[in-house]
């Protein structure tokens, strides 16, 4: 579904593969594990990699695995391991701002409100 998908390139950000930083709306979907292996099509089990990483993955036997903290960790086909971290957003501080700044006050020369 087109939701799921934008989903997943904004949750992403770039493709997943380590140190790979094209960008996702330019990447593939993929299934981490395969819809062919009853892979769900679903958020946790999609991940964004670029045309020449999703090709690592399925010709030469490159293996992601989700981590708990977001991060994908792969494994090359030697045994190696390589991490990419989960992408972090920027704090949101509007709502900090505009709770500190309190409740705004009207002057007594400033008409009702209606």
């Amino acid at each position: 579904p087109k939701h799921l998908a934008e989903h997943v390139i904004a949750r992403d950000r770039t493709c997943r593969f380590p140190l790979c930083n094209r960008q996702a709306c330019h990447c593939d979907l993929d299934h981490r594990i395969p819809w062919e292996r009853d892979g769900h099509t679903n958020e946790p089990n999609l991940q964004t990699v670029c045309c020449r990483h999703h090709h690592a993955k399925h010709e030469a036997g490159w293996l992601p695995e989700l981590l708990p903290d977001g991060s994908i960790e792969w494994t090359s086909p030697t045994g190696h391991k390589y991490r990419d971290e989960q992408p972090t957003y920027p704090i949101d501080r509007t709502v900090e701002l505009s709770e500190s700044a309190g409740p705004a006050k009207a002057k007594a020369t400033d008409p009702p409100p209606f």
